[in-house]
Order: C-alpha cells, then structure tokens, then sequence
C-alpha cells in the first residue's frame, strides 16, 4: 500500500497534465500512488494517460460533475495514508511529499500540514510578490488551532496541503453542494478537528489564468455568504470568542453580497442585507453609504 495518494482532478487540461504529472513522479520519496480523475475531458488527456503514463498512474474517468465530485472520487479510491491534491496545471517541487511527509511523522498531534506556493501565470513567468500571492495564514506563519483565523478569512492553498486520509474521511471530503470555495469550507471543518502544521517553505507551483486569482460574481459572494451563516451554527464558541472581529468581518461579507444583487437588479433583496450588515457592525460608514444608495435604484 501506498504511503501517500497524489490525486489529480482535470478537464480538459491536456496541455498541462504532463508536467503536473512528472513532477509527482520527480519526488525523492517515492513511496505514493498517483490518481489522475478525468472529470468528463474531450481533449487528448486520456491519449496522454495511455501513451505516457498507462503503468504510472491510476486513471478513472468520469462525465463532468465539477472538481470537488473529482476529488471526491480520488479520495474514494485513493489507498495512501496521506493525501496531497495537485490540480492538473500546477507542479510540484521534488522535495514537496518528503518535507511534509516528515513533519506530520514527527507531529503526531498534527493530522495535516501545509506550506506556501510560488504563482506563476501561463506563459512561466512568477507572480507571486506581483499580485501580493502567498497565502494570508502563509504571511502569519499560522499553526496549531486556526479555526478563528481562518473564519476571519485568512486562507490555506489546497495544492499545498498534505492530509491523513482518515481525518478527511471523517469530516466527509469537499461539499459538491457549493459552488465554488469548497476547499476553503473543507479547510473549516479540518480546522475544527485537527491542530494544522506549518511548513516555512515554498514547493508547490500554481499556475494561475485570467480570472483565477480569486473567486468573484455571484457565485463567489453567495457561497462565501453561505459558508459564514452556517460558519455561526457549527463553531458557535469560536465566533464567540472572535466577537466584533467576526462581526466586522461577517458583516463586509453580507454588505458585499448586498451591492452585488442591487447591481443585478435584485434591490430589495440588496437593501435587505445591507441593514443587515449595518445591524451587525453600526459604525462601519460604508455599509450606511451601500444602504442610502439602494434608495436611488428604481425597481
């Protein structure tokens, strides 16, 4: 069996899942199993799995159901101790399974650990310092319980996880409910269960397109909303404690949410959660502003 199973999701990634691929198989510990899902592909990814790696790696293919049904389906038939989830255009550095492999030997009390990301965009050039990339927890070198600083926003790079798969089981894979963030929810409920490690390293690579940065539209404001309304059902002790903090913060992300459907048109609905937001946090000036201009927007 396996020590560690690198899963890959892709669609249609043909172009890059080579690299992807030889970086798994360039690791100096070799100890691991690569899982390549195929969520529905019709480029040449399946020619490229059968000409170049048919001996290399375990290749399950799907209809298009979307990354985290992907990625669930990995973990499903995944055999390692430990799980790593590369998606098919990034890369890793060779030392990537073996530094955080050894850490989590060494932490038993830690059930996950990750590290940072270089950023590089399509044609191989590095972003990260540009766009400001590394991760928030990256910056704060956070460790140990990060639930609270995680709820507050703060972020942790998927690629740059290594996971004990039965914790992951246990707190039930990625939510094919949410439309997008499903590993930022993920992460939450991780965070709730297990202290997290930290490693003061860059090995992994993600490969960044127009429009990847950061998640935006109306998918991203609704799923973030949803995932901090349900945030205060199941970690009520921990928002407690982050008091005004969660309450500034929760409050951005409904008024947010709240200018986003007045722009498409929905302003009641944009004015109702904008004096919510107020009701959450009064002496923020710019969710009263929000408000006094949904009474300028005909219906």
């Amino acid at each position: 069996m396996p020590k560690v199973s690198v899963i890959i999701p892709t669609y249609n990634y043909g172009k890059y899942i080579e690299k992807a691929i030889d970086s798994v198989l360039a690791q100096t510990y070799k100890d691991f199993e690569i899982i390549v899902v195929d969520d529905g592909s019709t480029d040449n990814t399946r020619e490229i799995i059968e000409t170049r790696y048919k001996d290399k790696v375990r290749y399950f293919y799907q209809e298009n159901k979307g990354a985290p049904v992907a990625r669930n389906k990995g973990i499903k038939e995944s055999m390692g101790e430990y799980l790593v989830f590369l998606d098919a255009d990034d890369w890793l550095m060779p030392m990537a399974l073996l530094s955080r492999l050894e850490y989590l030997k060494k932490h038993s009390d830690c059930g996950w650990v990750y590290g940072a990301c270089y950023y590089y965009d399509e044609y191989g050039r590095d972003v990260t310092e540009r766009f400001h990339l590394y991760p928030f927890a990256y910056r704060n070198r956070r460790e140990g319980n990060i639930l609270g600083h995680m709820l507050l926003g703060e972020l942790i790079h998927t690629p740059a996880v290594m996971i004990n798969r039965d914790l992951l089981l246990d707190v039930g894979g990625f939510d094919i409910t949410l439309p997008c963030l499903q590993d930022y929810e993920l992460w939450l409920r991780v965070a709730d269960q297990s202290p997290v490690g930290f490693i003061d390293e860059c090995n992994v690579v993600v490969v960044t397109h127009e429009g990847s940065i950061s998640q935006s539209g109306t998918d991203g404001y609704r799923t973030r909303l949803r995932i901090m309304r349900q945030a205060e059902i199941m970690y009520p002790e921990v928002v407690r404690t982050l008091g005004h903090k969660w309450q500034r913060n929760f409050a951005k992300v409904i008024a947010e949410r709240g200018r986003h459907m007045t722009i498409e048109g929905d302003v009641s609905g944009g004015r109702r959660l904008l004096l919510e937001a107020i009701k959450k946090d009064p002496f923020y000036p710019r969710h009263f502003l929000g408000y006094v201009k949904t009474l300028l927007y005909f219906e």
